[in-house]
C-alpha cells in the first residue's frame, strides 16, 4: 500500500508572539494518530525481533490464562 504524504494544514496558537499550541483538522489529527501508533508498532516489532517465536497454541493458552486472571 502507498502512502500519500501531505504536510498537515497547521494553524499556531500564540500567546505574545510564542508559539503555544496548533490547530489541525480532525483529518490531520488522525492521520498523526495513525502514524505515531504505526511508529510505535514498528518499534515494538524492533524490540522483539530476537526473541525466540513460540507456536500460536502456546501463545494463545497465555494469553487466554491472562485474561481469565485479570477478571
Amino acid at each position: 500500500m502507498k502512502m500519500e504524504f501531505r504536510e498537515p494544514e497547521i494553524k499556531y496558537v500564540t500567546e505574545k508572539g510564542k508559539p503555544q499550541a496548533v490547530i489541525l483538522s480532525l483529518k490531520d489529527y488522525e492521520r498523526l494518530l495513525n502514524a505515531f501508533e504505526d511508529l510505535r508498532d514498528i518499534q515494538s516489532a524492533e524490540r522483539r525481533r530476537n526473541e525466540p517465536s513460540i507456536e500460536y497454541s502456546t501463545y494463545r493458552k497465555k494469553r487466554l490464562a491472562n485474561t481469565k486472571s485479570r477478571r
